[in-house]
């Protein structure tokens, strides 16, 4: 297998594992809000107590995911083309 494809299985893994781990803590809601990428918070029109630095949200966010679907499509499509 070339490298790619390993790096790119444990980047799959590692955000399944951060998903069922945000999933089994059951604070959906606040992993969301803390973590998640707001547009607001960058122009400084939006502030959310104890979350990440707004420059960390982006690479954050792609650990984020609705439901097992949408993870699923995702982790689908990152295997594929990864």
């Amino acid at each position: 297998m070339p490298q790619g494809g390993r790096y790119t299985n444990i980047i799959a893994i590692v955000t399944v594992a951060a998903w069922l781990i945000a999933l089994a803590v059951g604070r959906w809601v606040d992993v969301v809000a803390l973590g998640g990428f707001i547009p607001g918070r960058v122009l400084g029109g939006f502030t959310v107590v104890g979350a990440l630095p707004w420059p960390l949200t982006p690479l954050s966010a792609t650990l984020i995911h609705a439901d097992l679907l949408h993870l699923g499509f995702n982790m689908l499509m990152l295997v594929w083309t990864g």
